[in-house]
């Protein structure tokens, strides 16, 4: 679908892209409510430091911020909505939202990595808080019938 963008060519701006898109497999039916999976992406959802014994190194620092809008249908009213994180550390930062606002469900998330290098003594602070994003990813929306 059509895509907008912001100013490329301003290096000091933050760039935004604007877009519709429309998933297959997200939104699941039964009975009387529909279940929506609000994330696509799911952002360093599988980046576990498990077995590894030196620092790691990103190539860059991350920042990334998704905001999404879904339109909830007609007959629809939202049943639960996934409870967001707000998680602050020294080398990173994970916010998530989810609220309703009239007629459509707002999913925000933001993962901001502060610095390149994860060194070993972090690699289980870093597990156990990209835990709580990977379960957060697995929650759903839940719509039901007026």
């Amino acid at each position: 679908k059509e895509v907008d963008h912001s100013d490329a060519s301003n290096r000091d701006e933050l760039f935004e892209v604007d877009y519709e898109m429309s998933l297959d497999n997200s939104l699941s039916s039964f009975d009387a409510e529909l279940y929506i999976d609000l994330d696509y992406y799911k952002e360093f959802n599988s980046l576990k430091f498990e077995e590894r014994e030196t620092d790691y190194l990103f190539s860059y620092k991350h920042d990334l911020e998704n905001l999404v809008s879904i339109k909830i249908p007609t007959g629809y009213k939202v049943k639960s909505l996934p409870q967001g994180l707000d998680i602050e550390t020294d080398y990173f930062k994970i916010f998530t939202s989810v609220k309703q606002e009239g007629a459509k469900i707002k999913y925000k998330k933001r993962i901001a990595l502060k610095k390149r290098k994860i060194p070993t003594d972090y690699f289980k602070t870093w597990n156990t808080e990209f835990l709580k994003l990977s379960n957060f990813y697995q929650e759903q929306a839940i719509l039901e019938k007026e």
